[in-house]
């Protein structure tokens, strides 16, 4: 889909097995995307480091979290911080 889709915005990947290279390649080949839902995966904190440096760090608004047991207070700390500078809502 990344590869494909790279004026994608939003993509609801919830309750997926989605991996954290799967999130690598997503977030390097759309630099566009504003929301990403990953509610209830297992996504992990190596894979949301991904995120602060991709082309989206710059537009990404809203980050679903929900429910996703592998990260930790490291992963959530660098999404609040300052290399997100678009994000508004972190769940």
């Amino acid at each position: 889909i990344a590869r494909n889709c790279p004026a994608l915005e939003k993509i609801n990947l919830g309750q997926t097995d989605v991996s954290d290279d799967d999130i690598r390649a997503l977030v390097e080949h759309c630099p566009l995307l504003v929301r990403l839902d990953l509610e209830g995966t297992g996504i992990s904190t190596h894979g949301l480091k991904f995120l602060t440096a991709a082309p989206c760090r710059k537009t990404i608004r809203t980050i679903n979290l929900w429910g996703c047991n592998g990260i930790d207070d490291e992963a959530l700390l660098l999404l609040a911080g300052s290399s997100l500078p678009a994000l508004r809502k972190l769940h």
